[in-house]
């Protein structure tokens, strides 16, 4: 009788605890970022940028998007399929994580948005 009402308390305990990490995930955004900022920061760091499309070169398994805003540019490696249609001098948004090829810094996408 004991281990049932444990068990029971257990288990409420827990999806109350799974609901408000829910609420709490939706809640935290990332702060936008300048791409000279982002180029600060560590390797494996999420960051959200603006810029405006400069290149955009295709590979069969990828995108690699040149990103510009006011401060720098950056790369943006986006994998296939992507949902989005971009184009040459399109203001987007990114957010995805900081990675490093041949000491330099992209971000690897995982949202675009366009503004």
């Amino acid at each position: 009788m004991e281990e049932t009402k444990l068990f029971k308390l257990a288990l409420i305990t827990s999806l109350i605890g799974l609901l408000i990490l829910i609420i709490i995930a939706e809640k935290i955004t990332l702060p936008n970022s300048s791409i000279t900022e982002t180029k600060g920061l560590p390797i494996d760091s999420y960051a959200k940028v603006q810029g405006k499309i400069t290149n955009i070169i295709e590979t069969p398994g990828l995108l690699i998007l040149e990103l510009q805003d006011n401060s720098d540019n950056i790369k943006v490696i986006v994998f296939k399929p992507i949902d989005v249609n971009l184009t040459k001098d399109q203001n987007i948004e990114v957010e995805g994580r900081v990675t490093q090829y041949k000491d330099e810094k992209e971000i690897q996408a995982d949202l675009i948005k366009i503004i």
